[in-house]
């Protein structure tokens, strides 16, 4: 049988540009887990001279996905929404300086379809690698974002004792300084009082 590894580090070489994996291939245990839809669309100009150069390595190319995922996430008008959920995190027991440079060493953040364009065909396929991940993750905590991942993911049954938390507008406008009043900001006080609930 072949592990999820491979079967990742080969999507990863054959398919560079499409096919992307922010997390390193050892696939340790993390208390924190993030699943989101897909990676998006587009890549930078910078990312795909980038992919170019070391299409056929798969360490540097998981190098470059976390690269974009992190700038992607940096970006201001995304800055109170994960100094946030950051706190969040912290209040779970996880580190403390948690910050878009070094959140991916105690988050494991990935896609239910790990295509920039999704193929849809290739559900089963995805769903299968994402119940293995997780398997190998087993998280305490999950956090999915969007409303559709949440439907892929509930399909799944996945077992074990954790703390699941829908986050149903991830987009790239989130909560914004300047208190935008738009129905798509996550509120980020719901999750504070629910976690409180849940303990």
């Amino acid at each position: 049988m072949v592990d999820l590894s491979s079967k990742i580090k080969e999507r990863i070489v054959n398919d560079p540009f499409n096919f992307v994996f922010y997390n390193d291939l050892n696939l340790a245990k993390k208390d924190f887990m993030i699943i989101s839809l897909n990676p998006g669309k587009s890549t930078t100009p910078e990312e795909s001279k980038k992919i170019c150069d070391v299409k056929d390595d798969y360490g540097e190319l998981i190098n470059t996905y976390q690269y974009g995922l992190k700038k992607y996430i940096g970006k201001v008008q995304q800055e109170v929404f994960w100094i946030e959920f950051f706190g969040l995190i912290k209040k779970c027991g996880g580190k403390t300086n948690l910050n878009p440079n070094n959140f991916l060493e105690t988050i494991h953040f990935t896609d239910v379809f790990k295509q920039r364009e999704p193929d849809k065909s290739q559900k089963d396929y995805f769903l299968n690698l994402l119940k293995e991940e997780f398997a190998l993750v087993n998280p305490k905590y999950l956090f999915v974002f969007g409303k559709e991942a949440k439907k892929y993911v509930s399909s799944l049954n996945l077992k074990g004792s954790i703390k699941t938390w829908e986050l149903p507008h991830y987009s790239n406008r989130f909560y914004r300084k300047d208190k935008t009043k738009d129905k798509r900001i996550i509120k980020i006080q719901e999750i504070k009082e629910e976690m409180e609930v849940r303990g």
